[in-house]
This record gives structure tokens, C-alpha cells and sequence, in this order.
């Protein structure tokens, strides 16, 4: 009896709830996207971004991050009428970079010139990354003044 009061003491119910963080949270979604209904999302997720990258033109499209595993299927950036497509994955994620990786740099302090992209995808990026403000404001600054930035995401609440 005594332990039960305990647990359901005032004082336990006034914690702050904890975030939980993941070992390698990038691996832990490339896993899940090639299960079934990872892959049954994927599809739906670039029918969808297909319909918004054919209204945007332009020289130069940026994808920040791969989440798909699979070396034969198209990336989200392939359907882009854009003269130039990159991928650039996250320095922190190396040992996971996979074939359609092109560049690796630091989301929060990109290598690219102010005003030089034309859009930004950015596939479940800001979900697992440490400062996802700091993603935005690069992104922000590497964009066109009409710049189109994309984003695809999990809702934390759901």
C-alpha cells in the first residue's frame, strides 16, 4: 500500500517529462521506410511532392537529407523540373550515407552561397536534427528571394 501511495505522490506527478533521444534517430527511420508500410508511405510521400515540383522551376534544387535506402528507386528530387538537383546529407550521419548521397556538410552551417537555391526539400530533416531553427535560418539564407522551400514531416502530436 505504502508503494503505491508513492508512486502517485504530489511530488512524482510535478516531474517534467523527459525528452527521449535516440542513438542514431536517421538509421532508425531508413529501418522503418523499408518495411512495408514505410514503403507504402515513401510513394505516397513523392506522388505528393511530384504534383508541388512540377510548379516550381529554376536552375538549382536542394534535398537536405535521404531517407530512402534503395539504390533503384527515384529520390525526391528527381521529379523536379529544376536544371540542377543535390542531395546532401548531414555530416553527423556519415557512416549512414548511401547512394544517393552527393555531398556531406553540416545542416546548420551550409556550404553554399546566399541567394543561390532555388528550392529546398527538406524529407523528416528538422525532426531529428539537434538545432532545427538554425536549419531554417540557413535555409532561409540560401534561398532565391522566390525561393520554394518543401517540407516533409511527422506530426509530433498525433
Amino acid at each position: 500500500m505504502n508503494k503505491r501511495k508513492d508512486i502517485f505522490s504530489p511530488f512524482n506527478m510535478k516531474k517534467e517529462p523527459q525528452p527521449f533521444h535516440f542513438q542514431n534517430p536517421w538509421l532508425m527511420v531508413r529501418e522503418w521506410y523499408s518495411t512495408d508500410l514505410g514503403q507504402a508511405l515513401l510513394v505516397k510521400e513523392k506522388e505528393s511532392l511530384a504534383q508541388l515540383l512540377d510548379q516550381i522551376f529554376g536552375y538549382n534544387l536542394l534535398q537536405l537529407g535521404c531517407i530512402d535506402i534503395s539504390s533503384n528507386s527515384k529520390s525526391f528530387a528527381s521529379d523536379s523540373r529544376t536544371s540542377y538537383q543535390f542531395i546532401l546529407e548531414s555530416v553527423a550521419n556519415t557512416n549512414q550515407a548511401n547512394a544517393c548521397t552527393q555531398l556531406l556538410s553540416n545542416f546548420e552551417q551550409l556550404p553554399i552561397q546566399t541567394h543561390s537555391i532555388d528550392a529546398v526539400i527538406l524529407p523528416h530533416t528538422l525532426e531529428f536534427e539537434q538545432n532545427p531553427h538554425q536549419i531554417l535560418r540557413e535555409v532561409e539564407r540560401i534561398l532565391v528571394a522566390e525561393g520554394k522551400a518543401i517540407f516533409l514531416g511527422f506530426n509530433p502530436f498525433s
